[in-house]
């Protein structure tokens, strides 16, 4: 299995320690979320291994192929990626210049953008994903805002990714506003442009097929086989949302605890979480159940 740390808040930004913490521990205690947090799962953790005996044959042990880091500033992780070198993993790295408007405690783009270059530089450019996302629209943030400040990041990136996920903002703010679908279309062509002149690859993440780029996921189940030179033991699809093409994973961490202050953040006043914010150090209360945890890949 993937174990996606996280899609409910920044952990490698804000909870290093406390990911270091449990992975040495060998499991993380994972509220449930649609029921008040009130039942936890414990999911064990080990990396997958793939080892020759004396016979010839293989054993295999572990059960997390691999894990993927969602964050808009992994600076914390920079001197600790020796802690994590029997997983395999990649970088999903959120990376747009909305400012403080929006994004009230988000670190300036130019020190995000060096932080980007230097975590490529350890890991290699083939495992870090670029993610311009959300896209959104205010008065200001128009088409040519976007295209230039565009230009001007996928500029710094080039040869330190190949590939950059753009998606639209989902929902209604009174703040922004997701353009037309002939301005989308328009706007996705030209990022196709920019892209292209540094050497990156525009993927789609649940974009319409109508703007004609490729159909991808954040969670691609063909990158993954190619890096563990294993093939999925089922097609099934995640759907976290209309048009998701991700295979399945593990969430571990908890909503309302990202402190970036991005207005738009689906993760910070989630609809299904009826508690008080909290942080991942709190104590964990509710019924602890083990998580069974299996491989999804063929070795």
């Amino acid at each position: 299995m993937i174990l996606s740390v996280s899609r409910r808040t920044d952990i490698p930004a804000f909870y290093s320690d406390w990911f270091f913490d449990r992975l040495k521990k060998g499991y993380f205690l994972v509220p449930n979320p649609f029921i008040d947090n009130k039942k936890v799962a414990k999911v064990a953790v080990s990396p997958v291994k793939v080892e020759t005996n004396i016979l010839g044959g293989r054993d295999i042990s572990g059960n997390i192929d691999g894990i993927i880091f969602w964050t808009k500033n992994p600076k914390p992780m920079l001197e600790r990626l020796d802690e994590i070198a029997d997983y395999k993993y990649i970088f999903m790295y959120t990376l747009n210049s909305y400012g403080e408007d929006f994004e009230t405690q988000v670190a300036p783009i130019e020190e995000r953008i060096e932080i980007f270059k230097q975590l490529a530089s350890k890991i290699g450019k083939d495992r870090m994903y670029w993610r311009y996302d959300p896209i959104f629209f205010t008065e200001e943030l128009d088409f040519d805002w976007h295209t230039s400040q565009f230009d001007k990041i996928a500029c710094s990136l080039q040869g330190s990714t190949t590939s950059c996920k753009i998606s639209f903002l989902i929902g209604k703010h009174s703040k922004m506003f997701v353009p037309d679908l002939s301005v989308r279309w328009h706007l996705v062509r030209e990022f196709v442009a920019i892209a292209k002149k540094y050497g990156i690859t525009i993927e789609s993440c649940a974009v319409p097929d109508e703007l004609g780029i490729k159909k991808s996921s954040c969670l691609d189940p063909i990158w993954w086989e190619n890096l563990l030179c294993a093939k999925r033991k089922s097609k099934t699809l995640d759907n976290q949302r209309k048009g998701c093409l991700c295979m399945p994973c593990v969430d571990i961490g908890i909503y309302n605890t990202c402190t970036h202050g991005c207005i738009y953040c689906y993760a910070n006043g989630f609809y299904g979480f009826r508690g008080e914010p909290k942080t991942l150090e709190d104590e964990i209360v509710g019924d602890i159940y083990d998580r069974k945890i299996e491989r999804f890949f063929n070795y």
